[in-house]
């Protein structure tokens, strides 16, 4: 037994300690390794956000559908062309504008509602011309500020605030109770109108033959207008096609100023081959036979 030598642990601590330290640099480097990794990953995600932004700027904006584009648009509005012809045939020594300051609304706005009027436009022809230029002629020396009318035309109804979802329902009842048949009419003489606001004169030419068949269409459209619970017409209209206006109640002045050429001297008929009804942007039409 005395023969036994005695070792000590000191030589298994130090197999120990070199296994921790192999241990702790395999920790270090996957660590390392990691941080390597880790930064090349934010490097690239860095990139990708730069050239996104980048990508983005350069990117032109995705064009609006077509179905969206026409949802507002204006139907039929070819037949108001004639119309814009005739403000063009305006002579350049008239005091007239085509700003349209001072406009007042006849009824208070809400969000979705949309005026609407009915009317027949006017034939644009020579004899129609020859009219309108006469009256800038001779009101030409009036110490006012005429503005011209971009439609020319025969109120057929009040101006009235309907729902977008009624356009078609009281287009389609209109189509169904207004005559059908076309008609002539001729002016008799020039008359001043005043808004129901006093806000603005008109200028306008009195229909003279025709007024039957105008009234029966008015008839018409206050029994639909009734059915929709919306204002009706005039009890006694005056139809007329206005040519231009100014701001305020100017009737008793510019009366005293016509009185000498009020009657119109050249007699000519026009026909009424279409009634429209506008509401806001869109146009529907009635063609008479």
């Amino acid at each position: 037994m005395s023969g036994l030598v005695s070792y000590s642990d000191s030589e298994n601590e130090s197999a120990d300690e070199m296994q921790n330290e192999k241990l702790e640099t395999n920790t270090k480097k996957i660590d390392v390794q990691s941080n390597i990794v880790n930064t090349k990953k934010k490097r690239k995600i860095i990139d990708l956000k730069t050239n996104l932004s980048q990508n983005c700027n350069k990117i032109a904006p995705l064009p609006v559908p077509i179905s969206i584009q026409k949802m507002f648009s204006s139907q039929n509005i070819d037949i108001m062309s004639s119309s814009i012809k005739l403000v063009t045939n305006l002579s350049t020594t008239s005091r007239l504008n085509k700003k349209l300051p001072g406009k007042v609304r006849t009824f208070e706005h809400f969000e979705g509602n949309w005026p609407t009027y009915v009317f027949t436009p006017l034939t644009i022809n020579s004899n129609t011309i020859s009219l309108y230029n006469y009256l800038v002629h001779n009101f030409k020396d009036l110490s006012l500020t005429f503005f011209q009318l971009d439609e020319c035309h025969i109120s057929l109804s009040r101006t009235v605030p309907i729902r977008h979802y009624w356009m078609e329902p009281l287009y389609s009842k209109l189509k169904d109770c207004i005559p059908l048949h076309s008609f002539t009419y001729s002016f008799l003489n020039i008359k001043v109108y005043v808004n129901d606001e006093k806000t603005r004169t008109f200028i306008g030419v009195e229909i003279n033959s025709g007024y039957s068949k105008l009234k029966e269409i008015t008839d018409s459209v206050d029994k639909v207008f009734k059915e929709f619970g919306l204002d009706i017409y005039y009890k006694e209209p005056s139809f007329h096609v206005s040519f231009a206006w100014c701001l305020g109640d100017k009737k008793t002045e510019i009366e005293k100023y016509i009185d000498s050429f009020s009657q119109l001297k050249d007699q000519f008929s026009i026909l009424a081959s279409k009634v429209c009804m506008k509401c806001g942007n869109k146009l529907f039409q009635i063609c008479l036979q």
